[in-house]
Protein backbone atom coordinates (compact mmCIF):
# COMPACT_ATOMS: atom_id res chain seq x y z
CA UNK A 1 0.00 0.00 0.00
CA UNK A 2 1.10 3.36 -0.26
CA UNK A 3 2.78 5.03 2.55
CA UNK A 4 0.99 6.28 5.46
CA UNK A 5 -2.34 4.36 3.97
CA UNK A 6 -5.56 3.20 6.84
CA UNK A 7 -5.25 0.30 4.93
CA UNK A 8 -1.92 -0.72 6.63
CA UNK A 9 -2.36 -1.31 10.47
CA UNK A 10 -0.40 0.66 12.98
CA UNK A 11 -0.38 3.47 10.26
CA UNK A 12 -0.30 6.99 11.38
CA UNK A 13 -3.33 8.90 9.40
CA UNK A 14 -3.43 12.70 9.76
CA UNK A 15 -4.78 13.23 5.70
CA UNK A 16 -8.41 15.04 6.20
CA UNK A 17 -10.08 12.59 3.82
CA UNK A 18 -11.96 10.22 5.23
CA UNK A 19 -10.85 5.85 5.27
CA UNK A 20 -13.88 5.45 2.81
CA UNK A 21 -11.98 8.25 0.71
CA UNK A 22 -8.75 7.04 0.66
CA UNK A 23 -9.34 3.81 -0.03
CA UNK A 24 -10.93 4.74 -3.40
CA UNK A 25 -8.27 6.84 -4.60
CA UNK A 26 -5.99 3.87 -4.11
CA UNK A 27 -8.02 1.63 -6.12
CA UNK A 28 -8.31 4.49 -8.54
CA UNK A 29 -4.56 4.49 -8.62
CA UNK A 30 -4.01 0.78 -8.69
CA UNK A 31 -6.69 0.31 -12.12
CA UNK A 32 -4.91 3.83 -13.93
CA UNK A 33 -1.91 1.92 -13.78
CA UNK A 34 -3.13 -1.37 -15.06
CA UNK A 35 -3.38 0.60 -18.43
CA UNK A 36 -4.90 -0.21 -21.57
CA UNK A 37 -6.66 -0.90 -23.88
CA UNK A 38 -5.29 1.49 -26.27
CA UNK A 39 -5.91 2.03 -29.86
CA UNK A 40 -4.93 3.84 -33.37
CA UNK A 41 -7.84 4.24 -35.85
CA UNK A 42 -7.00 5.57 -39.75
CA UNK A 43 -10.12 6.64 -41.29
CA UNK A 44 -10.30 5.77 -45.12
CA UNK A 45 -11.71 8.89 -47.11
CA UNK A 46 -10.11 7.23 -50.17
CA UNK A 47 -9.88 3.50 -50.58
CA UNK A 48 -7.86 3.39 -53.73
CA UNK A 49 -4.81 1.23 -53.94
CA UNK A 50 -1.97 2.69 -52.49
CA UNK A 51 0.87 2.41 -50.29
CA UNK A 52 1.65 4.52 -47.71
CA UNK A 53 -1.62 6.33 -47.96
CA UNK A 54 -1.84 7.95 -44.75
CA UNK A 55 -0.56 9.78 -41.68
CA UNK A 56 2.31 8.10 -40.01
CA UNK A 57 1.12 7.54 -36.29
CA UNK A 58 3.56 6.24 -33.59
CA UNK A 59 2.64 3.55 -30.36
CA UNK A 60 1.96 5.90 -27.72
CA UNK A 61 2.40 3.16 -24.55
CA UNK A 62 4.37 -0.07 -25.65
CA UNK A 63 2.51 -3.14 -24.82
CA UNK A 64 0.76 -6.34 -27.17
CA UNK A 65 -1.58 -6.19 -30.38
CA UNK A 66 -4.76 -7.50 -29.71
CA UNK A 67 -6.63 -7.05 -32.90
CA UNK A 68 -7.21 -5.34 -35.58
CA UNK A 69 -11.08 -4.81 -36.45
CA UNK A 70 -12.54 -3.01 -39.47
CA UNK A 71 -15.67 -1.12 -39.99
CA UNK A 72 -17.59 -0.11 -43.13
CA UNK A 73 -19.54 3.20 -42.95
CA UNK A 74 -20.30 3.00 -46.32
CA UNK A 75 -21.42 0.07 -48.81
CA UNK A 76 -18.03 -1.09 -50.92
CA UNK A 77 -18.69 -3.21 -54.63
CA UNK A 78 -15.01 -4.84 -53.74
CA UNK A 79 -13.14 -6.71 -50.86
CA UNK A 80 -11.24 -3.99 -48.74
CA UNK A 81 -7.83 -4.89 -47.70
CA UNK A 82 -5.49 -2.70 -45.78
CA UNK A 83 -2.22 -3.67 -44.50
CA UNK A 84 -0.87 -2.43 -41.27
CA UNK A 85 2.88 -1.51 -40.98
CA UNK A 86 5.05 -1.25 -38.15
CA UNK A 87 8.16 0.48 -38.51
CA UNK A 88 7.86 0.01 -42.14
CA UNK A 89 7.11 -4.16 -41.44
CA UNK A 90 4.07 -5.75 -42.36
CA UNK A 91 2.53 -6.12 -38.97
CA UNK A 92 -0.70 -7.48 -40.69
CA UNK A 93 -3.42 -7.37 -43.21
CA UNK A 94 -7.44 -6.65 -42.73
CA UNK A 95 -9.73 -7.86 -45.39
CA UNK A 96 -13.36 -6.37 -45.35
CA UNK A 97 -15.42 -8.47 -47.71
CA UNK A 98 -17.90 -6.81 -49.83
CA UNK A 99 -20.81 -8.55 -48.72
CA UNK A 100 -20.29 -6.81 -44.88
CA UNK A 101 -23.21 -4.74 -44.46
CA UNK A 102 -22.47 -1.29 -42.80
CA UNK A 103 -21.61 -0.72 -39.25
CA UNK A 104 -20.91 -4.54 -39.04
CA UNK A 105 -17.29 -5.02 -37.13
CA UNK A 106 -14.85 -7.05 -39.33
CA UNK A 107 -11.91 -8.59 -36.27
CA UNK A 108 -8.91 -9.66 -38.28
CA UNK A 109 -6.29 -11.75 -36.86
CA UNK A 110 -3.48 -11.34 -34.24
CA UNK A 111 -1.01 -9.02 -35.51
CA UNK A 112 2.75 -11.19 -35.47
CA UNK A 113 4.50 -9.94 -33.74
CA UNK A 114 2.39 -9.04 -31.43
CA UNK A 115 4.75 -7.14 -29.30
CA UNK A 116 4.79 -3.10 -29.58
CA UNK A 117 7.34 -0.80 -28.79
CA UNK A 118 6.64 2.27 -27.47
CA UNK A 119 7.36 5.56 -30.20
CA UNK A 120 6.93 2.46 -32.82
CA UNK A 121 5.64 4.03 -36.52
CA UNK A 122 2.58 2.69 -37.91
CA UNK A 123 1.86 3.07 -41.63
CA UNK A 124 -1.27 1.99 -43.79
CA UNK A 125 -1.77 0.75 -47.35
CA UNK A 126 -4.76 -0.21 -49.10
CA UNK A 127 -4.02 -3.76 -51.33
CA UNK A 128 -7.25 -4.52 -52.57
CA UNK A 129 -10.22 -1.86 -53.14
CA UNK A 130 -12.72 -0.66 -55.40
CA UNK A 131 -11.83 2.37 -54.79
CA UNK A 132 -14.94 4.21 -52.95
CA UNK A 133 -14.21 7.48 -51.84
CA UNK A 134 -16.50 9.91 -49.63
CA UNK A 135 -15.18 12.97 -47.54
CA UNK A 136 -16.77 11.44 -44.12
CA UNK A 137 -15.16 8.35 -44.91
CA UNK A 138 -15.57 5.32 -46.01
CA UNK A 139 -14.55 2.86 -43.50
CA UNK A 140 -12.13 2.74 -40.44
CA UNK A 141 -9.52 0.52 -39.02
CA UNK A 142 -8.68 0.39 -35.37
CA UNK A 143 -5.51 -1.65 -33.86
CA UNK A 144 -5.85 -2.20 -30.67
CA UNK A 145 -3.24 -3.34 -27.85
CA UNK A 146 -2.96 -3.41 -24.29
Amino acid sequence: MFENSPSEKGAIFDWQLNRTWWLFFEKLARAAAAGGPYVRTLLLKDTTVGSDIADHVPIYVAGTAVRIIGVLRKAITADLSVRVKLNGTALTTLTIPHATPVDTPVVGTSPTPPALADLAVLSWDVTASDGSTDPAGVASITLQWQ
